[in-house]
């Protein structure tokens, strides 16, 4: 689309230097003096800014523009961020949340807005930024800089993402939008309704355009949800180690192959409602032409609403067990069979409320004190919050079980695992059995995350007239970053001790009435869950209704707000965990960056060289639980760490970096450039390793209790980066480059295992009354326990069969977890983009593909303790477009190969592997008048499922259904 406009000649220049966020392609003289001025727009116009945005970059950089003011091309930025080469993301609940930049994952990345960092939106560990907090109407476009430079912000090691914003200056005049969507998810199976988006973006420019005001504000709800099966752990056996849970010696598998056995077995069907609210306010004042002033203030709102209901079984691993093993190695259990004992078929119930709020006041003033001189004042306040919103917190969960003498068989040939239940003495009556139901467990839990950042720079540039120097830039500046963590978890074991069926106690205590039963085939599409084997009935009940109940039977310390039966900020009822952490990082930083233009042998040439210098104090402090020494034995082996209060304790750290780049490009010819950049990047500790004191697990096992620890005193990982690339621009919006690429990374983190022999905790286990039970009832833990209750009662509770340790019993062993720096690691890898247009038809492409590796691979038949990177792997996308006379189309095509997400599951230190993944999206748009446009977007078209797995492809933890999205919308420009 192409139209005359004519403006005032005094803002040509500004016109020019900000064409790429105010959507101007070119702008040319007409012959009476005034400017005409081409723009290009839609999905072309967007992708020629972005082109812009690479070519002329120092360095290595890529972008996204918005194809029209107030209209990214996707509906969340993370979304967007995918389709740039390297760049792959991590969804919840089938929306873009994380970011993975050249196989470095979230917390290795640094977020910036209008380049000023936000404080983290993860709970309580996490650096990384939640990009479903932000509307992608408020946003003009997002520039990623994947090569380290000194006068962009620290901390992204793998990249730095800054998100810009409309300023109304860059755009004079009136402009008003405003837009409207109907959101059908197909993810919520609970939730038929459509639900709506609304938006809407103001700007105009008034006194001779001298003040602009800009306005944005979008408000959305939105069901969605997931249907899961999931394996908590395996418990893994290699030839170098193995976990404390495996099976009989007749039933391992032959060749002395390394097996796993699984923890448990569960299905659940999880329902999300959201609200989120944004809005943007910028006003900028030009007193006179060559000093612009910006406040700005952004605020982001969400509340969500999660219920979740669950059905599975844990394995008990007792006599009885039959496997069929697989051929492969590591060994995965075709046929799981328990036949003998009693289990419990538990059910669970989930309802949390959460809030999150993101707020940031910002001021900039840039002023050219010369026409060589430009000095840039720029300060933010911005804090983040989320937690719990209501009484009932934002971790709460019933367990409901029906314990019986079952026989359970688990297939894990496909994909999903079938999970079979009978009675093992022959009953056929139904599974569950409502009438043996009984209110097992419940948790509430608080978590809440406070984050603050204050920042303040000041930075110069120096433009030379005619000399091969093109420019010095200069600044410094500190920012200060606060995180405080909270953490307390309320549990009651409401019905004994979990041993097996209570008897009485608890069964019929609540009425069958409260309970409903309910089939997984209702929920699912998978096929399994309409086998006629498949444990198919599980059940759930009202949350209000068995709060209720449940507080009256079992609750105690009276009041509205009965202990364990809502949450509490009340540390002396902690019981299932407490934290307080409160973590201050202070840097100062200064840089000094110089640009060179110098034509080699004909050819134009950019050399830029650049240092930046930060020095960090860290600060941690922590307010956690402390327990007396004496252990308490609940039966089998479970056992647990009484509390006794809570202390306060402060650790320091600190560190100092010098951060080089160089940025090397030349003009071979006017349409190909090659680059060559070196730069050194850091990426901060995550807030869990830096926090300080000592975290006891408050359930130890017999032999050895665990604890951790963090490390204030981390040094940052430090990358050294080499890329070299080569870029042809053919033809209008058109561009094909290919590029290499080298991260050397040291100082990642590791954990150390620090054995504590004199943890100060004593143990019931070996001691006096212990040996004496052995002497006369034998090793059987059950026997163990009845002797010590029968003879020793004043040690005892008799109510509940709780056995405590006393001070002639010996000391548990704990080994303490420390992060510390003790990884190095090279990752290297290839990108190629092709970005076409099909002269004036309206079709075009872009196609890109990463490939990934690196030096370090996990050992899946080895049980040692390892490193590896986590989210590295290969990605590829592919968008086909139609963009003319109105109407536009687009198809997205988004690939990621398999990962390594995380270490560790409930049996201990498993690997987690994400299989590979991808999904369709599609949109068509027509304007039927200059102003009004509809549009239909659908996202995950094919109705993709995504899957985890363990040391094995069957090695099943995570499957995981969730649905296609599709939103009709109207949008009006005034």
């Amino acid at each position: 689309m192409q139209r005359p406009i004519n403006f005032k000649k005094k803002i040509i220049a500004s016109a020019i230097a900000t064409y790429a966020l105010a959507g101007f392609s070119g702008v040319v003289l007409a012959q009476d003096g005034s400017v005409e001025e081409v723009v290009v727009t839609g999905i072309k116009g967007s992708l020629q800014r972005a082109m812009d945005v690479k070519r002329e970059a120092v360095g290595v950089v890529d972008a996204i523009s918005a194809e029209d003011i107030g209209k990214m091309p996707d509906a969340n930025l993370a979304e967007s961020l995918q389709r740039i080469p390297g760049v792959s993301i991590d969804r919840v609940n089938g929306e873009g949340s994380k970011v993975t930049v050249r196989g470095l994952a979230g917390d290795y990345n640094l977020v910036t807005l209008n380049s000023r960092q936000m404080p983290a939106s993860s709970f309580g560990t996490s650096r990384s930024f939640d990009f479903a907090n932000l509307a992608s109407e408020g946003i003009s476009g997002v520039q990623v800089y994947k090569s380290g430079r000194a006068d962009v912000q620290s901390g992204g090691m793998g990249a730095l993402i800054n998100i810009t914003t409309p300023r109304p200056l860059s755009s004079p005049g009136l402009k008003a939008v405003v837009g409207a969507k109907a959101v059908k998810d197909e993810s919520s199976v609970m939730e038929d309704d459509l639900t709506p988006e609304v938006s809407g973006l103001f700007s105009n420019t008034f006194a001779d355009d001298t003040i602009g005001i800009a306005l944005t504000g979008s408000y959305q709800e939105r069901n969605s949800g997931d249907r899961n099966a999931n394996v908590g752990g395996w418990f893994s056996h290699t030839k170098d180690g193995g976990d404390w849970a495996g099976v009989p010696d007749s039933e391992k598998p032959s060749g002395d192959r390394a097996y796993a056995i699984p923890v448990n077995i569960g299905y659940s069907v999880t329902e999300v409602n959201r609200k989120r609210l944004n809005g943007q306010f910028t006003l900028q004042y030009q007193p006179v032409e060559q000093l612009t002033v910006t406040a700005d203030y952004l605020y982001v709102q969400q509340e969500t609403e999660t219920n979740r209901f669950s059905s599975g079984m844990w394995f008990t691993r007792a006599s009885g067990v039959d496997v069929e093993w697989s051929d492969t190695n590591p060994a995965y259990p075709v046929s799981y069979t328990e036949n003998t004992g009693w289990h419990e078929l538990d059910n669970s119930l989930n309802y949390n409320l959460a809030e999150s709020n993101l707020k940031s006041a910002g001021l900039n003033a840039k002023w050219d004190a010369t026409d060589n001189l430009t000095v840039e004042f720029d300060g933010h306040n911005s804090t983040s919050f989320s937690g719990p919103n209501g009484k009932w917190g934002n971790g709460n969960t019933f367990n409901m079980g029906v314990f019986d003498n079952y026989r359970a068989n688990v297939d894990f040939t496909g994909d999903f695992p079938i999970l079979n239940v009978g009675y093992q003495d022959g009953r056929t009556g139904a599974i569950p059995d409502v009438s043996r139901a009984q209110l097992t467990n419940n948790v509430f839990r608080v978590q809440l995350q406070d984050s603050s950042v204050d920042e303040y720079q000041l930075k110069g540039t120096y433009t030379f007239d005619d000399s091969f120097i093109d420019n010095i830039k200069a600044g410094v500046g500190t920012n200060e970053i606060t995180n405080h963590y909270f953490n307390l978890g309320v549990q009651a074991q409401n019905q004994g001790s979990w041993n097996g069926v209570q008897g009485a106690n608890g069964i019929g205590d609540i009425p069958t009435s409260y309970w409903k039963i309910d089939q997984f085939s209702k929920y699912f599409d998978n096929g399994a869950t309409g086998n006629s084997g498949f444990q198919n009935n599980f059940i759930h009940g009202n949350w209000n209704d068995l709060l209720a109940i449940g507080a009256e039977l079992y609750g105690t310390d009276g009041g509205d707000c009965p202990r364990a039966y809502c949450t509490s900020y009340d540390p002396t009822k902690a019981n299932d965990g407490f934290a307080d952490q409160s973590t201050i990082e202070t840097s100062d930083f200064a840089y000094l960056q110089a640009s060179f233009k110098q034509d080699i042998a004909g050819m134009p040439a950019n050399l830029a060289v650049g240092v930046r210098y930060e020095t960090t104090d860290v600060e941690s402090s922590s307010y956690l639980s402390t327990y007396t020494p004496y252990i308490r034995w609940n039966g089998g082996n479970e056992y647990a760490l009484l509390p006794s209060g809570s202390n306060d304790e402060t650790t320091y750290g600190d560190y100092s970096k010098t951060l080089p780049n160089v940025d090397f490009d030349i003009a071979l010819t006017d349409d190909v450039k090659a680059r060559a950049s070196f730069s050194k990047t850091i990426a901060r500790p995550n807030y869990n390793d830096i926090k300080g004191g000592f975290v006891w697990n408050t359930a130890p096992r017999i032999a050895m209790g665990e604890a951790s620890a963090g490390n204030p005193d981390l040094d940052p990982l430090e990358s050294t980066n080499y890329d070299i690339s080569a870029e042809w621009y053919y033809a209008d919006a058109s561009y094909v480059s290919l590029g290499v690429f080298k991260k050397d990374v040291v100082d990642f983190i590791g954990t150390d295992k620090l054995p504590l022999p004199n943890s100060g905790f004593h143990t019931p286990v070996n001691g006096p009354r212990w040996k004496a039970a052995v002497a006369a009832v034998g090793t059987d833990l059950l026997a163990i326990q009845n002797y010590i209750l029968q003879n020793y009662p004043a040690s005892v509770n008799p109510a509940t069969g709780h056995i405590f340790a006393l001070a002639e019993d010996p000391i548990l062993p704990f080994e303490v977890n420390s992060p510390v720096n003790n990884k190095d690691a090279s990752l290297d890898g290839v990108e190629l983009a092709l970005q076409h247009t099909f002269g004036e038809s309206g079709f075009g492409f872009q196609a890109n593909a990463t490939k990934v590796d690196s030096d370090t691979e996990y050992d899946n038949l080895s049980k040692a303790t390892q490193f590896a990177i986590f989210g590295l792997s290969d990605s590829a996308n592919f968008i086909g477009f139609y963009d003319k006379d109105g109407l536009q189309v687009r198809i997205a095509y988004n690939w990621r190969d398999s990962f390594l997400a995380s270490i560790g599951d409930s049996a201990g230190s498993n690997p987690v592997y994400t299989e590979e993944y991808g999904q369709v999206d599609a949109s068509v748009s027509y304007d039927f008048t200059d102003n009004l446009t509809v549009s239909l977007e659908a996202l995950n078209l094919t109705d993709e499922t995504m899957r985890q797995y363990s040391r094995h492809e069957n090695l099943v933890r995570n499957y995981w259904e969730t649905g296609a999205r599709y939103n009709l919308g109207v949008r009006y420009s005034f």
